[in-house]
């Protein structure tokens, strides 16, 4: 009983506040053909299109133009093919090499601190190698 006497009074007072009038809005003009915005059609698969991996394809259009069609979890996406960029590793930068004998000590400077490795020269990688070469290039300028 005390429930629905508060619940009551709740709605009592909920109705008693005032309320705002409402402004009445301004009537819009209607949209004309120039400013709606263009529907475009939904990117289809092209029937010469060759699977290349999972879920992707590759075309090339009319004009020559490679592209790589992707199936997502959006729907189908297309973008241009382009040549892959090859750039020199820059791995080796910052490592010091001292060559002692058939072994060589590497040193760099990281986060936290001088790190420091020792290998004979057959079982260098190839950052270390391309260090070395840089190191005697640099060496046999001075």
């Amino acid at each position: 009983m005390l429930h629905a006497g508060i619940l009551l009074m709740m709605t009592l007072a909920d109705l008693g506040q005032s309320r705002p009038v409402a402004k009445k809005a301004a009537p819009k003009a209607p949209m004309t053909a120039a400013k709606k915005a263009p529907v475009m059609a939904p990117l289809t698969l092209p029937t010469a299109a060759v699977s290349s991996g999972p879920n992707q394809w590759t075309h090339t259009d009319a004009q020559g133009k490679e592209w790589i069609y992707r199936q997502g979890p959006f729907g189908l996406t297309r973008m241009a093919k382009t040549a892959p960029v090859v750039t020199e590793s820059r791995l080796h930068e910052g490592i010091s090499v001292v060559e002692q004998g058939d072994q060589v000590q590497f040193s760099r400077q990281g986060p936290f601190g001088l790190t420091s490795w020792t290998k004979k020269m057959d079982d260098v990688n190839e950052v270390e190698r391309m260090a070395i070469e840089k190191s005697r290039a640099a060496k046999s300028k001075q």
